[in-house]
């Protein structure tokens, strides 16, 4: 999921382990609740959230390399941007495991970080 050789080249060697843990505690925090509320934007149809929020998850998982949820968080981010319903959901549900899987890797990242 992540690109660990990206990840380290772009961003850990810039930044100090406090501040790459501080980004990945913020993400793993927030993950889940961004993920509902895009959901929510889905079924209200409320285009310009999705829009708003699915750019905001797409920066998010970008940080850490992440190519699958940044790329799928585009794509609801465009879909958003053209108020296209069609394939919305399947977008959706094709995201939030990616999103889930890529917070598994930072749970592990980070005990390796604190060990």
């Amino acid at each position: 999921m992540i690109d660990w050789e990206r990840f380290n080249e772009e961003f850990v060697q810039y930044f100090d382990k406090a501040f790459v843990l501080q980004i990945i505690d913020m993400f793993l925090a927030e993950y889940d609740a961004r993920l509902s509320v895009i959901e929510q934007n889905i079924l209200d149809l409320d285009f310009a959230h999705v829009k708003s929020n699915a750019h905001d998850l797409k920066s998010l998982t970008g940080n850490f390399r992440a190519s699958l949820p940044e790329a799928l968080a585009r794509e609801l981010e465009q879909m958003g941007a053209e108020n296209k319903n069609e394939g919305l959901i399947e977008v959706f549900q094709k995201l939030k495991p990616a999103v889930i899987e890529l917070s598994q890797e930072l749970i592990t990242y980070r005990m390796t970080l604190i060990s």
